[in-house]
């Protein structure tokens, strides 16, 4: 069968495979962004958690302070 075509439509047939090749990539590429992007913004959420974790052993050593004081100096008022 591809014998008996002309130059013209074996042209036109191998633009329309690199035409229809170039969009599923695109289409692909474009689901791959999306994901990346969803992914990026659980991350920036993970870190931003992470951070005010990072602070509860201070504020609970600093609240056991603050407690141990008032006790230690409510006498001395």
């Amino acid at each position: 069968m591809a014998t008996q075509m002309t130059v013209g439509k074996k042209l036109s047939l191998g633009f329309a495979v690199v035409l229809i090749l170039t969009v599923v990539i695109s289409v692909v590429s474009f689901v791959g962004v999306n994901k990346l992007a969803a992914s990026r913004d659980v991350l920036s959420q993970r870190t931003a958690d992470s951070a005010i974790a990072s602070k509860v052993p201070f504020w609970t050593i600093k609240q056991y302070q603050n407690q141990a004081d008032l006790i230690i100096n409510r006498d001395m008022d």
